[in-house]
């Protein structure tokens, strides 16, 4: 038992250093933001608003999480990152106790090294948004709902699953939709068993499932109309693969091609050996798969991460038992399993280190803030195409916004000021979406600084051609520190 002991807290250890190593090198992306300036506002004005005043209520326990965070460790890149590390590491644990409770200490051992080496599990730990903390409580969830109707114990213990089970549920409902997929999911486990044992009790439970759920939409509790319409909207940077349905396969192939190659064998693997908590586990990762890659439109990888943590229990757990079916002899076992840690080691650790912006996958806003921030006046003209990188780096708000794609296209979020230009909906600013609107603002201001990331500017739908050529014509480079973020100078002294 020791060496077990010992096997899952060095796992821990390999989990936690991949999650916090360098935790702050890299600039705040912009959804980080979103939970960040909102709890420095809940903190400093007693409500979580955005720096244009809307409120910002979305994964509220979230905020509030990165709210008593800052208040005790300041809101540097890496403090507001901490709570995902830390829940990223509780997540690794948990899959191996779901493991380990189902198929052995072997499988929870296995889960966890797939958990704390996984690609994606690793980049989601190191952004201060609420995936993390969602995907924990939907694993809960499922896990409790699942003992609490099949589970061995009776009486209390099967109350205090369900107990369990309602608690996480109302956390990830309050964290993301996606929890729905919950209900679709064991709506189809469901039905399987009803149609395999012939018997009323699935089908019992099935009817007061949907009852509780026609419930929860009367009361305003769920709102599947808008998860729809939010899953089949895509954006315009998201539209050339609307309809691509291997999409999935090959993101999930590129990142961590021997999770996703050993999932299928797995779950047949596990139906054969326990059909109940197989075809449970094949309900959990199929239905939202086959929802995300066949139905939905806006597709993108991380709506689809909640199911990475059980396919690492499937996988561990297949990998387990066929080690142990393989090799009787103890050291053949290990050999095994080293074999694979090695080989899943070699084909993800590279994928992990890209994946966690190391490399330079997001936007160095902190070098160009800090190397324009010291030039800046108070007279000049300040435009940006991520506009809270400028309340939260320069510590002032934009004078413009030039990223037509944060124009929303409905209700509120599409409001114009009196001159009839659209406003940002996340700082309140002028949008710049024209080449005439450009035009206007070079006239009113006789010099002043253009910030924009270099991989969205060149894009029609981020930025106008003509309004590109504007820029062109009236403003001149001005040296960046990273080739991740573009600057442009008009009138002032030059570079």
């Amino acid at each position: 038992m020791t060496r077990w002991v010992l096997g899952y807290l060095l796992v821990l250890a390999a989990a936690t250093g991949l999650r916090v190593a360098d935790l702050g090198h890299a600039s705040l992306d912009f959804d980080e933001y979103l939970h960040v300036l909102p709890a420095v506002a809940w903190r400093t004005q007693g409500q979580p608003v955005l720096p244009s005043g809307e409120p910002y209520r979305r994964a509220l326990p979230y905020t509030w999480i990165v709210r008593e965070t800052t208040r005790w460790t300041g809101d540097s890149e890496a403090s507001v990152r901490w709570p995902s590390a830390a829940m990223g590491v509780l997540l690794v644990g948990l899959v191996g106790a779901f493991a380990a409770r189902w198929w052995g200490l072997s499988a929870g051992l296995a889960a966890m090294l797939l958990m704390a080496l996984d690609p994606y599990m690793i980049q989601m730990s190191r952004v201060c948004r609420m995936y993390v903390p969602f995907h924990a409580a939907y694993l809960l969830g499922a896990w409790a709902l699942y003992e609490a109707w099949e589970g061995r114990q009776r009486g209390p213990w099967r109350a205090a699953w369900l107990l369990l089970a309602l608690a996480a549920l109302l956390l990830a409902w309050r964290l993301h939709k996606l929890w729905i997929e919950i209900s679709l999911s064991v709506a189809a486990y469901l039905v399987w068993q009803a149609l395999r044992r012939r018997g009323p009790r699935a089908w019992l439970m099935l009817g007061l499932g949907v009852c509780g759920a026609l419930l929860a939409w009367w009361l305003g509790w769920v709102e599947p109309r808008a998860m729809w319409q939010q899953l089949n909207n895509a954006p315009e940077y998201a539209a050339p693969w609307r309809y691509d349905y291997g999409y999935y396969l090959r993101a999930f192939g590129r990142v961590n091609p021997l999770l996703l190659v050993s999932v299928v064998p797995a779950l047949w693997w596990g139906v054969r050996r326990q059909p109940l908590r197989g075809s449970y586990l094949t309900c959990l990762i199929g239905v939202p798969f086959l929802a995300h890659a066949l139905i939905f439109d806006f597709k993108e990888v991380r709506y689809l991460l909640h199911i990475v943590p059980f396919m690492a229990v499937a996988v561990g757990a297949a990998w387990a038992g066929g080690i142990a079916s393989l090799a009787a002899h103890p050291r053949g076992r290990a050999a095994l399993a080293a074999a694979l840690v090695v080989v899943y080691g070699l084909l993800s650790v590279p994928q992990a280190r890209a994946l966690q912006g190391l490399d330079g996958d997001v936007a160095s806003w902190r070098e160009a803030y800090a190397a324009v921030g010291s030039r800046v006046t108070a007279q000049e003209a300040l435009i940006v195409s991520v506009p809270l990188v400028s309340h939260y780096y320069l510590k002032r708000a934009p004078d413009y916004v030039m990223l037509n794609v944060l124009i929303k296209d409905a209700g509120r979020q599409a409001a114009r000021n009196a001159e009839g230009w659209y406003l940002d909906w996340y700082s309140g600013r002028p949008l710049i979406t024209t080449a005439e609107e450009i035009e206007q603002v070079f006239a009113r201001h006789p010099s002043g600084w253009i910030i924009v990331d270099a991989a969205r500017y060149p894009h029609e739908t981020c930025v106008p051609a003509t309004v590109r050529a504007v820029i062109a014509r009236q403003a001149r480079p001005w040296p960046s520190p990273d080739p991740s973020v573009l600057i442009f100078r008009w009138g002032g002294e030059p570079s």
